[in-house]
């Protein structure tokens, strides 16, 4: 019985051993944002579409199939796209330390938080969507956006920087927005 327990064992392991092993899976957030205003927003709230609900790396190749999406198998993000931009715009953009919020709410909807391979050399970051402005009940604004940053690699860390950068300049954007007197007058109103 030994003898033939001992060779089935050892088969056992070294087949085992020979398997390739499965990279670990990468997570990626965003980073902080590199400005911080203190608007007069009481709370901002992102919603995405239902293909950005999960924690997926979203990517498209536009120039074999533009409407298919795909996603990495060895990355995710940290918590979904939505989570991730309400954090970071809520850094950016509401007010800190000693000021309070105005009566205006922030919410931003995403249909795009990609990465989009224009050839096989080419990608970048694609962050899409609209704001809008609500006081109480009312709706005051709505503003579109479309913004993208070239990938500076072909890869999932390449799509990462250039959301990242596609974040950093959707704050501002929005800030230079919310900036605008009327809105601002309105918002800052206890």
């Amino acid at each position: 019985m030994k003898k033939i327990l001992l060779p089935l064992l050892l088969a056992v392991l070294t087949g085992c051993a020979g398997q390739p092993q499965t990279p670990p899976l990468a997570e990626y957030g965003l980073s902080f944002p590199e400005s911080k205003e203190n608007l007069p927003i009481r709370s901002i709230h992102v919603s995405a579409a239902p293909w950005l609900d999960g924690r997926d790396m979203v990517y498209r190749q536009e120039y074999k199939e533009p409407g298919r999406r795909f996603s990495y198998a060895q990355s995710r993000w940290q918590a979904s796209p939505s989570d991730m931009m309400e954090r970071y715009l809520g850094q950016a953009l509401m007010a800190h330390e000693g000021r309070v919020a105005g009566q205006c709410r922030l919410h931003v909807e995403l249909d795009r938080f990609e990465q989009d391979f224009l050839d096989s050399q080419r990608s970048r970051g694609t962050i899409a969507g609209r704001a809008i402005l609500l006081s109480g009940n009312s709706h005051i604004a709505r503003h579109g956006f479309i913004i993208t940053f070239p990938a500076p690699s072909q890869t999932a860390q390449g799509g990462v920087a250039a959301l990242n950068q596609g974040a950093d300049h959707l704050a501002l954007t929005l800030s230079m927005w919310l900036k605008e007197p009327e809105y601002l007058s309105l918002c800052a109103q206890p």
